[in-house]
C-alpha cells in the first residue's frame, strides 16, 4: 500500500525475520510485539500474506515467522532471554517476556544479507523507523489492537470503519474496544496502511 515491496528481490521468511530483527536495531522485547512489529513491515511490503500471517488469538500470527524464529536460534543467530516480570498483570496479557536479539554471528549475516539484498534494505529500514517512531507500536498490547484493526480492514477491503468493523472482528473471536481500536486506526493511518472512514 505504502511502500515498494520488499520482494522483487526474493526473500525467505529466515532472511525476512533475520533482516526485520536487525532493522529494528537488533532486539525486540516480547513475542507478541515481535510478531506484530514484524506484521506491519510485512503488510508495509505487501507480504503479509506471503509470509503466513494469519487470524490469532492476540491479531495477526504467522507460524512461519515463529518457526524461522527458531530455526535462527538453534543455529546460533538469534537468542531469546525471559525477563522476570514482577508485578505483571495490570493491562497485560503476556505471561513471560521474552527479549529477542541478534547474536554477533545474526548482526554480521544480516549485515552481508542487507548488501546483498542492494536497495532492499532502504525499505525494510524506512519501515522499521515508521514503526518504532510511533508509540502505539512500542506497546505490545496497543500493537495487537492495530494489527487486528489492519487485519479487519484488509479482509473487508475497504477504509476502517470502527461500526462497521465490530461485525468482523467477532469472526475472528477479537472483542475491540471503540475507543481503543480508532486510536489503532490513527496509528496505521500514519503509517499508510489504512484509509479511516470518519463519516
Amino acid at each position: 500500500m505504502c511502500c515498494e515491496p520488499l520482494g522483487r528481490v526474493a526473500m525467505d521468511t529466515r532472511d525476512f525475520v533475520l533482516l526485520s530483527l536487525s532493522a529494528f536495531g537488533g532486539e525486540i522485547t516480547g513475542r507478541t510485539l515481535f510478531q506484530k512489529r514484524l506484521y506491519f513491515l510485512a503488510a508495509l511490503a505487501g507480504r503479509q500474506d506471503e509470509f503466513g500471517f494469519r487470524a490469532h488469538y492476540y491479531g495477526p500470527y504467522s507460524s512461519a515467522v515463529a518457526d524461522a524464529l527458531g530455526e535462527l536460534k538453534a543455529l546460533g543467530f538469534v537468542e531469546e532471554t525471559r525477563i522476570p516480570l514482577q508485578g505483571q498483570g495490570a493491562g497485560g496479557f503476556e505471561r513471560n517476556l521474552f527479549e529477542i536479539k541478534l547474536t554477533d554471528a545474526g548482526g554480521r549475516l544480516a549485515e552481508r544479507k542487507m548488501k546483498s539484498l542492494a536497495d532492499q534494505d532502504s525499505v525494510l529500514l524506512d519501515g522499521a523507523r515508521k514503526i518504532k517512531d510511533l508509540p502505539t507500536a512500542n506497546d505490545y498490547a496497543k500493537a495487537s489492537i492495530a494489527a487486528k484493526v489492519h487485519y479487519i480492514t484488509v479482509q473487508k477491503g475497504e477504509a476502517w470503519n470502527t461500526r462497521a468493523a465490530a461485525e468482523e472482528a467477532r469472526k475472528y473471536d477479537w472483542s475491540l474496544d471503540p475507543g481503543a481500536a480508532d486510536e489503532a486506526a490513527s496509528f496505521l493511518e500514519r503509517l499508510g496502511l489504512v484509509r479511516v472512514d470518519r463519516t
